[in-house]
């Protein structure tokens, strides 16, 4: 694409830091990649709630992966239900690195875990790029209670300019 031509004017001066060493990055790449790995990690864990839940046909048929079917930004990635056929919710974050790998979790996944302990479940799945078969995935479990035990580290902020004066 052609970039249109823009004049930059300097509206303040800012102290500048030492000069950092710079990397390219395909961000879209990345950001595409990403977003098929969560995706498949996703269907994986759909398909074993569906499993899961084979022998009550009626349960297993109500999962719903409301990721694609409603939207992001629920606070969960599946819809399932446990044995008794009460609704649990479920985030999934999946990684290809091993499964002490650090991961993201938005404010609206958090607060929804934290507003229901006891119907949460967050599916850790990883070394996703050591699967051979949809057999071989590795994932551990955390239910909404749990989530006290993660620590949780504030990595980005949401800035909005209110007034700049002239």
């Amino acid at each position: 694409k052609k970039i249109p031509k823009i004049e930059l004017t300097e509206t303040d001066s800012v102290v500048k830091e030492p000069d950092k060493k710079g990397r390219k990055i395909d961000y879209d790449t990345l950001q595409k990649q990403n977003s098929m790995i969560g995706f498949l990690g996703e269907k994986i864990v759909l398909k074993y709630e569906k499993n899961r839940l084979s022998n009550d046909p009626d349960l297993s048929q109500r999962i719903e992966h409301v990721s694609q079917t409603k939207g992001d930004g629920l606070g969960y990635d599946i819809l399932s239900f446990d044995s008794q056929g009460n609704e649990i919710f479920i985030e999934v974050k999946t990684t290809t690195q091993g499964k002490n790998t650090p991961f993201y979790m938005s404010s609206n996944e958090v607060s929804f875990a934290n507003k229901h302990p006891d119907n949460y479940f967050l599916y850790r799945v990883y070394n996703f790029s050591n699967l051979v078969e949809m057999n071989n995935v590795e994932f551990f479990r955390i239910n909404g209670s749990q989530m006290k035990d993660i620590d949780l580290q504030p990595v980005n902020f949401m800035a909005t300019i209110n007034y700049i004066g002239g």
